[in-house]
């Protein structure tokens, strides 16, 4: 795929806002911006955003941050579900459209973004590896499920809906014991530049071949 001249919409948490990078322009989306000047790409990512509407900090989810992105668009990359872990989301069940459930809450945003860019490229971008996402509990919350589990829900949203994946969770410069921060990362989570160079350039390979 050729995105030097397309409409993008970058949708996603504070990893795509780029919190903990030295600037916008270092992070991923702003390498994206600097290898395709003549695209235009947008920005669409907000520190805690989840997919599912029951966010611990309160924050609005994707779905509804969704409806008042750009109305054209000819790639739209979708990474999010950290948060979501995060937030002890319940997972739900395969077919349900229930906003406070993870299944739920990814059948809505996809639901609605099919719909109102039928003709857009839809990417489905995986969670990186965090240091705590087989911790049983954290903060004497218990936790719903371990990060895997988030993953694979959005491995089976992208086939159900014929999207493309980036499995970003295979990366594995950011895989560490549990507990324990990658020093791509400035806590655990949130990539340094050097870790937003390597999900660019995974990513970028990625859209290449799509």
């Amino acid at each position: 795929m050729d995105l030097s001249h397309l409409t993008i919409h970058f949708l996603g948490d504070s990893i795509t806002q780029y919190h903990a990078a030295t600037s916008e322009s270092t992070a991923f989306v702003g390498l994206f911006r600097s290898k395709y000047p003549e695209a235009v790409i947008h920005n669409y990512g907000v520190g805690g955003s989840c997919i599912a509407g029951c966010c611990v900090w309160n924050s609005e989810d994707m779905r509804e941050r969704a409806k008042r992105m750009e109305p054209d668009a000819d790639l739209i990359v979708v990474f999010g579900g950290t948060n979501d872990f995060h937030s002890m989301t319940p997972l739900g069940t395969p077919e349900e459209r229930t906003p406070t459930t993870f299944r739920g809450g990814c059948n809505l945003l996809l639901d609605d973004l099919t719909a109102r860019y039928p003709e857009a490229k839809i990417v489905i971008c995986t969670p990186l590896h965090r240091f705590d996402e087989t911790m049983p509990e954290r903060d004497g919350r218990v936790r719903v499920a371990p990060l895997i589990e988030y993953v694979r829900i959005l491995r089976e949203t992208a086939r159900n809906y014929r999207c493309d994946l980036i499995d970003l969770y295979e990366l594995e410069e950011f895989r560490t014991e549990c507990g324990v921060i990658s020093p791509l990362t400035r806590d655990g989570l949130h990539p340094l530049d050097e870790g937003h160079a390597i999900i660019f350039a995974y990513m970028y390979d990625a859209l290449k071949s799509i």
